[in-house]
């Protein structure tokens, strides 16, 4: 889990990531990289792979907020994650999809 803006750049990332379930995590220098990249065209093939994929989870999170309804992003959720509400708290999942949580008004609260 990377953004991949900071890796390429080689810039420091706005944001902080966290693992809600148990990890393993694979990393790589940027530098090593490009070193791979440079002694082996299987290399290159890869990040181009990696890189298009990126963009391909990148576009469909962006249009899932600009042409589906909040029902629409969970129920996606769901069928691709069916165990997600057994691991992750409901309050990241409602963040996750763009949906506040709607807590409970005074009922006794006067508008007049």
């Amino acid at each position: 889990m990377v953004s991949f803006k900071s890796f390429i750049n080689q810039i420091p990332c706005d944001y902080h990531t966290q693992a809600l379930t148990d990890s393993s995590i694979i990393y790589i220098r940027y530098t090593d990289l490009l070193s791979l990249y440079q002694k082996s065209h299987r290399w290159e093939k890869f990040g181009r792979l990696m890189a298009q994929e990126a963009f391909n989870i990148t576009m469909t999170r962006i249009e899932g907020f600009l042409f589906k309804s909040a029902e629409e992003r969970y129920l996606d959720l769901i069928k691709q994650h069916p165990d997600i509400f057994n691991n992750v708290p409901l309050y990241h999942i409602s963040s996750y999809l763009g949906i506040q949580v709607v807590s409970e008004q005074n009922p006794k609260k006067n508008f007049g």
